[in-house]
């Protein structure tokens, strides 16, 4: 989400308070993903929560040219 953000040139949200009911206050929440790429993502809350759920669209990276052309 934090390169995601980064690239959209909004800010990272916090997902992790203290109880159900507070404020956010940190991000320790994260998805991590291998030969895919993160399209869209957004933060959202979780009903009694301490964490906020994170939702992502993924799709496959796109094959670099030098990898298409190896034959399989």
């Amino acid at each position: 989400a934090i390169q995601s953000a980064q690239k959209e040139g909004r800010p990272v949200a916090r997902t992790w308070g203290p109880t159900a009911e507070s404020p956010r206050l940190l991000r320790i929440d994260h998805a991590m993903v291998r030969g895919l790429e993160v399209e869209n993502f957004q933060v959202v809350d979780i009903p009694g929560s301490d964490h906020s759920g994170l939702v992502f669209d993924i799709a496959p990276s796109p094959i670099p040219e030098s990898d298409a052309a190896r034959p399989s």
